[in-house]
């Protein structure tokens, strides 16, 4: 006997037919349907047809009509089926006669799991648009290897459901409730749960196709199948990842391999020899001895003194530092010699390019080495070449050009050839391979593990959002931070503020060249066995190596934050089916989350929005009074009466820097008393120092850095954001925080904020310079109402964007990703 489950979705004009179709076998015994929080009247036609036939049709339709979504709800039916067999039947398809007798006959004459047969197409008015046979009518070419009649070879099947989905929906599939249990039943999957399920029952069960008709396949304009999205093959993407790393076995298969290859909606098939890494031996063979801290800054303090592994097979390396390095510089210095099997890393603390390098002040360099390479560093004997090396670069909290030198200036260096960051003193050649690496420990020892994936650690918005997070809940998970790209002088760094909170960061970028970044980080996955990723900004290599990085972190969900505005940047690569794989999507706006929703079609529910997070500890001090004002504004050339506006951020062109000062330069044109305050550096530094000395625009100062943002938040009465683009400026919510009023362009979710709290007013981006200026003076003139405004809601906003608010946000959500992964894994093992 069978048990029929409809889980139903806004199908009122279908539902009847459903049911009617199901209904026509006495070998139907029960009718399980729920409404799934419709919009039309599919819940009152359940409950009609509940009472119609009450020994037959059961609804489980409650009063709180909750969305969902399918896979839930077909989870939710099989576990209240009564009978061994169930057939789950779409509300807007069809039975057709007979199809339980032919799966009646298919279960008693085999030891079928899952049983499926072929499919007539049917439009909305039930008019014959063709049909689908299984195996017979593929959606692309099969492979040669694969051999469509062979209907009952289990490895031909399983190869089949490799290459593509021909069951085409769940309205096609009969199978026992005891191998929906042991699955796991459907997985969080929109568009294919059917293909998941499917292929997991021919791994793990068998599964056996009828030549003959199982039910009317409705396409329809409401279809899921038919939505336009990048989605649908991420999240194919997403599930083949998992499944292949869950069953290993089926790569081994060549059969299996050649479908994997043509399937069509895996964008690039990733083998999983492309991310195998070798693991360092637990004897200690092919690891590095690391210190503890204390030892660290002892063995600073002998520079002739080394550390040497617990093996003999492997060197004894020696550091030599005149100064107090940043812990990492070691880290990194002692992955990058592991694995690039170097003889010596040159510790440079400085982001300026090689083959510049910084010396200390007696003109040594920092650095680590074996004993071939000593003589380099301590200048005593000779070196034994060949040499291999590498320039390590520690960026520091303040960058200086007074010691840098070109390498090959160095004694014993002048004849090194240099090719980015590598170094060659005679003819050493490439290692075969990589070595095998120890990575340093994550600090705390208790929690679930993080990996933190950003682009770089640059001065900017992001960077500090992301480590406020990180600060907020270093004691509830363990952090470790990889980033990916080459980070350039002028865009400045924060890895200072992560070595204050003993993060350990492992700068890619540093250690190796970029064609090896897709191994590193598989070594980094096995080591370290990350709870979750959380990618917290993008990059071009991140982009072009998606399906890579959702193959290495395979059974391991991936929190993706890329997106900073609907139009520019990382929202262009969102329909690569690699960065939609990832398991869920962090908007920081609403305009965001809408294209989300509506332009990429994410499902809802892998999404949440969370705002950028301001640090309270720096704000939350009192107002400064009118003395300290007056202090701090004379600091930047300021008068008491004058108004200070500031712009703060990178100098690019999403900030658009030379449109403010084409603001400073029309006040001052105006005889306006302002002063403005130019706060940042970036590659469009030079065009704004230029355009200041072309009209000598003597109202304005130049400050490249700051770090005290209680002093720059006091100096200002009001911030001015001209970006083409932004999320939500961290910058903004900290002026607002501090009750200063802001003007800016009509960008991301500035708006939305100021007219929450009536802290300023915003201009169309586009604007021409004399409609923006326009705007400004309008502002201006009613600066003292949006300025109380400001200072009234202080409070509310320091409230709303806290970093103890934001953080929880986060928290949540890896808490609940990690805790799905787990019971997802035990499925597997069951």
């Amino acid at each position: 006997m069978f048990s029929v489950v409809i889980p139903v979705y806004n199908h009122a004009q279908y539902i009847r037919g459903a049911v009617a179709s199901a209904m026509q076998s006495q070998l139907v015994t029960e009718v399980l349907l729920v409404d799934d929080g419709s919009r039309d009247a599919s819940a009152d036609i359940i409950a009609g047809l509940a009472r119609q036939h009450p020994r037959l049709i059961r609804d489980l339709t409650t009063a709180s009509r909750e969305n969902w979504g399918a896979h839930a709800r077909l989870n939710q039916l099989c576990e209240l089926a009564s009978n061994d067999w169930i057939a789950i039947l779409n509300s807007d398809d069809e039975f057709v006669p007979s199809r339980f007798e032919v799966a009646q006959t298919l279960a008693r004459t085999s030891d079928a799991d899952l049983i499926g047969g072929a499919l007539l197409i049917i439009d909305g008015q039930n008019k014959i648009l063709g049909e689908k046979r299984g195996l017979l009518d593929p959606e692309y070419a099969f492979p040669s290897e694969i051999d469509v009649s062979g209907l009952e070879n289990r490895e031909q099947m399983l190869a089949a459901l490799c290459s593509q989905n021909f069951f085409a929906t769940t309205t096609n599939m009969v199978f026992r409730k005891s191998f929906f249990r042991m699955v796991g039943g459907f997985s969080d999957l929109r568009y294919s749960h059917d293909w998941d399920f499917a292929l997991k029952a021919a791994i793990r069960g068998k599964v056996r196709l009828s030549r003959s008709y199982f039910a009317r396949y409705r396409i329809h304009e409401s279809n899921t199948i038919k939505e336009v999205s990048g989605h649908v093959d991420g999240e194919i993407l997403r599930f083949f990842m998992r499944i292949l790393s869950e069953y290993p076995e089926i790569e081994k298969d060549p059969l299996c391999r050649a479908a994997l290859k043509s399937n069509r909606h895996l964008s690039r098939y990733v083998p999983g020899e492309v991310v195998a890494v070798q693991a360092p031996a637990v004897d200690g063979v092919a690891t590095f001895d690391w210190p503890r801290r204390q030892e660290y800054y002892a063995i600073k303090a002998r520079p002739a003194a080394g550390r040497t592994s617990p093996s003999a097979s492997r060197a004894q390396y020696t550091l030599q530092s005149t100064d107090i390095l940043p812990f990492r510089a070691l880290e990194n210095s002692a992955v990058a010699l592991q694995w690039g099997h170097y003889d010596f890393t040159i510790i440079s603390q400085s982001l300026a390019e090689s083959p510049s390098v910084s010396l200390e002040a007696d003109g040594r360099m920092n650095g680590v080495f074996n004993a071939r390479a000593a003589a380099l560093f301590t200048g005593q004997g000779s070196a034994e070449w060949p040499l291999r090396g590498r320039i390590i670069r520690c960026a520091p909290r303040e960058e200086s050009d007074g010691t840098l030198k070109p390498l090959t200036s160095v004694p014993g260096f002048e004849a090194a050839s240099v090719s980015g960051s590598d170094i060659v003193l005679g003819a050493a050649e490439e290692p075969a391979s990589p070595g095998a690496v120890a990575f340093p420990p994550a600090r705390n020892a208790s929690g679930p593990l993080i990996l933190v994936l950003p682009m770089f650690l640059a001065v900017g918005g992001v960077e500090r959002n992301t480590i406020e997070v990180i600060r907020m809940l270093r004691d509830r998970y363990r952090f470790v931070v990889v980033t990916t790209e080459w980070q350039a002088k002028h865009q400045g760094s924060l890895h200072y503020q992560l070595d204050a909170i003993d993060v350990p960061v492992l700068d890619l970028a540093e250690i190796c060249d970029r064609s090896q970044h897709v191994a590193l980080l598989a070594a980094v996955q096995a080591w370290y066995k990350p709870d979750a990723v959380w990618i917290c900004n993008g990059s071009p290599w991140l982009a072009d190596n998606a399906e890579e990085i959702r193959r290495i972190f395979s059974r391991t969900p991936i929190v993706d934050q890329q997106v900073y505005d609907t139009e520019h940047g990382w929202i262009n690569r969102y329909s690569d089916p690699g960065i939609q794989s990832f398991d869920h999507f962090i908007s920081i706006n609403t305009r965001i989350k809408a294209k989300f929703v509506s332009g990429i079609r994410i499902p809802p529910h892998r999404i949440s929005l969370i705002y950028s997070v301001i640090d309270t500890t720096k704000l939350s001090r009192p107002l400064a009074n009118a003395d300290q004002v007056r202090m701090l504004k004379a600091e930047v050339g300021a008068t008491p009466d004058q108004r200070c506006f500031a712009f703060i951020g990178r100098l690019t062109g999403q900030k658009q820097p030379l449109h403010f000062l084409a603001l400073a330069r029309r006040s001052l044109e105006a005889k306006h008393n302002d002063h403005f305050l130019l706060v940042g550096d970036g590659e469009l530094g030079g065009d704004c120092d230029h355009y200041i000395a072309e009209h000598n625009l003597t109202n304005v100062t130049r400050i490249r850095y700051y770090d005290d943002s209680w002093a720059m938040m006091s100096k200002i009465d009001g911030l001015v954001v001209t970006s083409a683009f932004e999320g939500l400026p961290i910058v903004l919510l900290e002026a607002m925080a501090f009750g200063r009023p802001a003007f800016a362009t009509d960008v991301g979710d500035i708006k939305l904020v100021l007219d929450d709290y009536g802290s300023g007013s915003v201009v169309d981006p586009d604007a021409s310079e004399g409609e923006m200026w326009q705007a400004f003076r309008d502002w201006h003139d009613n600066l003292a109402i949006a300025t109380a405004n400001a200072l009234r809601h202080r409070s509310d906003v320091l409230e709303r964007f806290s970093s103890r608010t934001i953080s929880r946000q986060y928290a949540e959500i890896w808490d609940r990703l990690i805790a799905e992964n787990a019971l997802a894994d035990r499925r597997v093992q069951r």
